[in-house]
């Protein structure tokens, strides 16, 4: 009885004992799945930390390609994974965002099987694991979680090559709570891209508002400086016109007088003394023709000046009519053709008399101003051609000297205001009658053009459309 009791109570110690062992056992797995819990958890809240830190030093493209590097290698190793990989999809489009592979002669085959299986379940709001054989020991374990985000589908793939098929029971809570933690960094780099273009489009915007300011300043500026010009031009002409009208007028009382004083001399004086002061009288008269024939050049300059100023500031004002131009024509010619007697003007008309539409003053200024430069650059012993000639329902005038030429590099300045060639230093003018022109010109919906040779001549062409006299 005793050694049955004996042999019982050894056993019952050794069942207590291993009782005992087994309840330190469980209490040390448990101390211990605490204790991996809490570094999981601490790990997990330090991924969502350095998320949300991003913003603020994340402002560029390498600033996110270098964050998401670093978060998914950190991730991938927590998860001991052997590949992260991060997929923007949008309108049938992939792109790669982010890759971390444990592997580098594996990326190429971990890249190209989440481009091919990522579609299937893009829709799935948890983790969607797929499995797939690669051969006898090797499978391919994919964990896709699926974000979306202004039109845009991001895929997170984590892969791990095992020698057993991965379920989604299989994946563990860390698993299920580490990935998710990646979300937030692919927002906050998708937020950071939206507002790089927000940032960029407020800074274009600015600079259009900062050159639009400058440019209505400048424009102020200009409109103030142009109105300046005007004004003197207005007052420097009206104050010239006055002594030069003055001049004129005492001029031709002077010759007039002179000429009356002669006439009593010839009567009184001896042949001798009359032969000395016919030569006399010549001579003075000749120089008061002279100073007469300046006095109207001057004029017409100030003239020109004046409608220039005038036009800028009030607009050209065009009284439009039928009219012909062979009347204007002649008149313009009878005026000019004694400014040069070493220069002939021919005049070929092929107008058939018709008529075109136009202001006749503006007309006759326009006739002026061409045939004036004609005579005035023409070399000497030559002559100036002028056509009128009218094919299909345009009459085409054209003005052709054989003179000095425009030089090539300066005849895309020849309309503009105040422009003089190079070779005119020796010849008078303000450059201002082309400019009129052709402001007279387009103003009677006309047209005018030229074509010059250095040293040649120059041809000018205006073409009117040819009108029904009513």
């Amino acid at each position: 009885m005793l050694s049955i009791i004996a042999y019982y109570s050894t056993h019952l110690y050794t069942l207590v004992l291993l009782i005992c062992i087994c309840y330190i056992i469980s209490l040390l797995r448990k101390n211990y799945s605490l204790k991996e819990r809490n570094e999981q958890m601490s790990e997990v809240m330090f991924i969502t930390n350095m998320t949300s830190a991003l913003s603020d030093v994340i402002r560029d493209d390498k600033d996110v390609k270098d964050a998401l590097h670093c978060i998914l290698s950190t991730v991938r190793d927590l998860l001991t994974a052997d590949a992260i990989i991060l997929l923007k999809y949008r309108d049938g489009l992939e792109e790669i965002l982010s890759i971390s592979v444990k592997n580098p002669d594996n990326e190429n085959l971990m890249t190209a099987y989440t481009m091919i299986n990522f579609q299937e379940n893009k829709n799935t709001s948890s983790i969607y694991v797929k499995s797939h054989k690669l051969s006898d020991n090797t499978y391919i374990n994919t964990a896709f979680s699926f974000i979306w985000y202004d039109n845009i589908d991001i895929i997170i793939a984590v892969q791990f090559l095992m020698d057993k098929e991965l379920k989604e029971e299989h994946f563990t809570e860390y698993g299920l709570s580490i990935i998710p933690a990646l979300r937030g960094l692919i927002i906050q780099a998708l937020e950071t891209e939206k507002r790089r273009n927000i940032d960029n489009i407020i800074q274009a915007k600015n600079e259009s508002d900062k050159k639009a300011i400058e440019l209505a300043h400048q424009l102020s500026r200009e409109l103030e400086y142009k109105q300046l010009q005007n004004d003197f031009i207005s007052l420097a002409s009206h104050e010239f016109r006055t002594p030069l009208a003055v001049i004129g007028s005492s001029l031709f009382i002077i010759q007039r007088n002179y000429s009356a004083f002669f006439n009593k001399i010839k009567e009184i004086a001896t042949v001798t003394e009359l032969q000395r002061y016919e030569e006399l009288f010549h001579k003075n008269n000749n120089l008061a023709s002279n100073m007469q024939s300046y006095i109207k050049h001057l004029s017409s300059m100030i003239d020109s000046t004046l409608k220039v100023a005038i036009m800028e500031e009030h607009g050209i004002t065009s009284h439009m009519q039928n009219i012909q131009i062979r009347p204007i024509l002649d008149a313009v010619v009878s005026k000019l053709e004694h400014l040069r007697n070493d220069v002939d003007i021919i005049i070929q008309d092929h107008s058939n008399n018709c008529y075109i539409r136009f202001d006749p003053m503006n007309l006759e200024l326009v006739i002026t101003n061409l045939i004036s430069n004609a005579i005035k650059y023409s070399r000497p012993d030559t002559s100036i051609l002028i056509t009128l000639q009218q094919i299909d329902g345009i009459l085409n005038l054209f003005v052709i000297d054989k003179g000095i030429g425009i030089p090539k590099e300066q005849r895309s300045k020849m309309f503009q205001k105040f422009f003089r060639g190079s070779n005119t230093c020796t010849i008078t003018g303000i450059g201002v009658g082309l400019y009129l022109t052709k402001k007279l010109v387009e103003a009677n919906n006309a047209s005018i053009s030229f074509k010059s040779r250095k040293n040649v001549g120059t041809e000018f062409r205006v073409c009117f459309d040819v009108v029904e006299d009513i």
